[in-house]
C-alpha cells in the first residue's frame, strides 16, 4: 500500500530519534521495529511479505528497499544476490555508526514489463550486520541515470533498529 511518507511521522514528542534534517522525515513503521531519517516527499510500500520491511521510491526512478535477515549468512546473501547478473563487485567491508557493514554494486539486465524493452539496473547492496541477524539496504537506479547517493546516506547513517 502507497503513502505519502508525512502519514508516517512520528511526532516530534513521541520520538527519541534526533531531529530530520530540513527536506526529511522520521519514518517508522506500524510495528515499529525500526526508524530512519528519509526524504519527505518519496513515497512509501510496506507490507510486501517475507524480509520485505518498506521500499521508497523517489525521483528519476531511484528506489531504496529495506530488508531484515534473521538468519543466513550476509555475505553469502550478497554472493547470492549478484548471481545471474552482468557485473557485479566483490562484498567490501566497512562500517557505519560502529556496525560492520558489507557493500556490493550489481548491474543486471531486467525484462521489459508488459513487452516493454528490456533495462539495465544497478543495485547498490549494504548489508548491516546486526544482533540476530542482518538488514539490507538497496538503492536501485536505471543504468546510465544520474544517481543522487545522499538519500541512501541519510537512510543508512540515521537507521536505527529496536
Amino acid at each position: 500500500m502507497r503513502r505519502a511518507l508525512a502519514v508516517l511521522l512520528l511526532a516530534a514528542g513521541c520520538s527519541r530519534d534526533a531531529a530530520p534534517p530540513p527536506g526529511a522525515a522520521v519514518y517508522t513503521p506500524r510495528d515499529r521495529s525500526f526508524s530512519f531519517h528519509a526524504p519527505e516527499d518519496w513515497r512509501v510500500l510496506e507490507d510486501q511479505g517475507g524480509t520485505h520491511r518498506v521500499t521508497l521510491f523517489g525521483p528519476g526512478g531511484q528506489a531504496i528497499a529495506v530488508h531484515r535477515h534473521v538468519e543466513g549468512d550476509p555475505r553469502g546473501y550478497l554472493l547470492g544476490a549478484a548471481m545471474g547478473s552482468k557485473r557485479a563487485t566483490p562484498p567490501e567491508e566497512g562500517e557505519i555508526s560502529g556496525r560492520k557493514t558489507l557493500t556490493t554494486t550489481v548491474e543486471r539486465a531486467m525484462p521489459g514489463l508488459h513487452g516493454g524493452r528490456a533495462v539495465s539496473t544497478v543495485e547498490k547492496r549494504v548489508v548491516v550486520v546486526d544482533r540476530g541477524g542482518f538488514w539490507v539496504f538497496t538503492r536501485t537506479t536505471g543504468a546510465g541515470q544520474p544517481v543522487d547517493e545522499a538519500p541512501f546516506e541519510l537512510v543508512l547513517r540515521s537507521f536505527k533498529a529496536r
